[in-house]
């Protein structure tokens, strides 16, 4: 399954732009994931990845944005866009981000899905997931594996990677975080024959004060929970995209803030590539299904 969505994501990620020209030596991967509540038809986890001395520009814009946009320390997450000044923020937060010389890659996961291991992390007894209960050890896997997938699919050899993550209970302590580095390293180890530099994990925690940091997990927050919403709803109607087919919705299904967002994962003519695979059952046979699903800008948001 793996080596298909190696081969959708390496289609998505053809063309002008991040990850062919001039790169960086710097590595940075940020995510973040949704799908925890109940309403959830669908797991999202989201990796925003770019080089970080290629992108100045956008660290110079967030330092105004914290300055004269949103100027408390309040973060932009998807669940709390309900306050008044995250939303009045939202637009100017987006275009900032859509700059960004890289790639924000969510994939979807139905949550009937099972696990996506031969052997389940969470039945396995195996002392390098010991750190992390059973019950959080399938999403770690995903997590991992997911973000191994996307580095091994836009980095150079050589490359440093910063892989950083939302501080939640799969990076909680500095003994998870040193554990899952060492999972990472391996699973990456798997993945491609090209060697990185130094490789580090760090969460928002390591953020040095500016909030640049939580800002970029905030754009993999936001786009994973749009995107879950968005797919969960459609689950809900039995909706789903055919090849070659245009799909409607109808906006007055969704919040105001997933209609927003999700108008800004369709745009193309930006810097920043927005990516959306969906994994889960074909029904006509019961296999897996990979789909890069292509979303298209309502002209009136």
């Amino acid at each position: 399954m793996l080596d298909v969505i190696s081969g959708v994501l390496a289609d998505a990620l053809v063309g002008a732009g991040f990850p062919q020209g001039v790169r960086g030596r710097q590595l940075y991967s940020v995510a973040d994931f949704s799908g925890a509540h109940a309403s959830a038809g669908y797991d999202t986890y989201a990796f925003l990845v770019f080089d970080i001395d290629r992108n100045s520009w956008w660290l110079r814009a967030q330092r105004a944005f914290r300055s004269e946009v949103l100027k408390s320390r309040r973060r932009m997450s998807f669940k709390n866009l309900k306050d008044r000044a995250r939303r009045r923020a939202l637009k100017l937060f987006l275009m900032a981000a859509e700059e960004i010389d890289g790639a924000l890659i969510v994939f979807a996961i139905k949550k009937d899905h099972g696990s996506m291991f031969m052997t389940s992390p969470v039945e396995r007894d195996d002392d390098v997931l010991n750190a992390w209960k059973p019950t959080v050890r399938e999403r770690l896997m995903r997590i991992l594996h997911l973000g191994a997938l996307v580095v091994a699919g836009v980095s150079k050899p050589g490359q440093d990677l910063m892989w950083i993550t939302d501080q939640d209970e799969i990076a909680s302590n500095d003994t998870q975080l040193t554990q899952m580095t060492s999972v990472f390293a391996r699973i990456w180890g798997n993945m491609t024959d090209h060697s990185l530099g130094h490789l580090r994990c760090g969460t928002t925690r390591s953020d040095d004060g500016d909030l640049a940091l939580e800002d970029l997990c905030s754009i993999a927050d936001l786009a994973a929970g749009a995107t879950c919403e968005l797919l969960s709803v459609m689950a809900r109607q039995r909706l789903f995209a055919v090849k070659g087919i245009v799909t409607p919705l109808r906006p007055s299904a969704f919040s105001q803030k997933t209609m927003a967002i999700s108008n800004w994962l369709a745009e193309r003519a930006r810097p920043l590539k927005r990516i959306i695979i969906v994994l889960d059952a074909d029904g006509s046979n019961g296999a897996a299904r990979v789909t890069h699903l292509r979303l298209e800008p309502l002209p009136s948001l």
